[in-house]
């Protein structure tokens, strides 16, 4: 049993939110345990996530973190000490 194109994108944008940007919940990546190492069950669990949360859950923060733009803001304090 292998991945398809679609679970394996999948799994590359999970990677990507998992190691950069955390969006998915803990109970979601719990999911994604399976015991002794059973490369099926693991596979039918992703097949579930995809189905479940969808191809294009990290759509919305690529979004949002493409239109953050970094400031830099610099304050001065004014005294008038008399």
């Amino acid at each position: 049993m292998k991945l398809t194109p679609a679970q394996f994108a999948f799994v590359r944008a999970l990677i990507e939110d998992i190691q950069n940007y955390k969006t998915l919940s803990t109970f979601t990546l719990r999911r994604l345990i399976v015991e002794n190492n059973d490369y099926k069950e693991l596979l039918n669990e992703i097949e579930q996530l995809r189905q479940t949360i969808g191809d294009n859950f990290f759509n919305p923060v690529r979004e949002k973190i493409s239109r953050i733009h970094e400031e830099i803001i610099v304050a001065v304090e004014n005294r008038n000490i008399k």
